[in-house]
């Protein structure tokens, strides 16, 4: 499978390489939620600086866009993917399933994984779920 990366318009990664595939994608997780949203300008900023040009962004905010089982909230997610794409930075968008929310586990502490010695490890931790979990699923 081919997948191409459309980089924003008007940007220098859009025109960089005109009748080419664009320019090589260079960048790495960023995860703005875990930040002040004044450290965001900067974090660009110095993106741009190192030539960053596709970050992922969304890995582990589960918590952040969903923080209730009832209630969503999009708006800071909308802010930072506008930043970026001012800036001419795309974006992988994760799923955010890389840690569940608190309000999950403990609701259903059946989606936690278990280790080969059968304990239940914690809430918290990175990839905190259990793939073979019928609720995670």
């Amino acid at each position: 499978m081919t997948r191409w990366i459309r980089w924003p318009e008007g940007t220098h990664n859009h025109t960089a390489l005109a009748g080419s595939n664009g320019p090589i994608a260079f960048g790495g997780d960023y995860n703005p939620e875990q930040w002040p949203e004044e450290v965001w300008h900067e974090d660009v900023r110095l993106m741009r600086e190192a030539g960053v040009n596709l970050v992922t962004v969304g890995v582990f905010s589960w918590a952040r866009l969903q923080p209730t089982p009832d209630s969503w909230d999009f708006d800071w997610l909308d802010r930072v993917l506008d930043l970026l794409h001012a800036n001419g930075i795309a974006v992988d968008l994760a799923t955010a399933t890389a840690s569940p929310p608190a309000w999950l586990t403990s609701a259903h502490p059946e989606v936690l994984p278990v280790d080969r010695e059968g304990h239940v490890l914690g809430q918290g931790g990175r990839q905190a779920w259990s793939p073979s979990s019928e609720v995670y699923r």
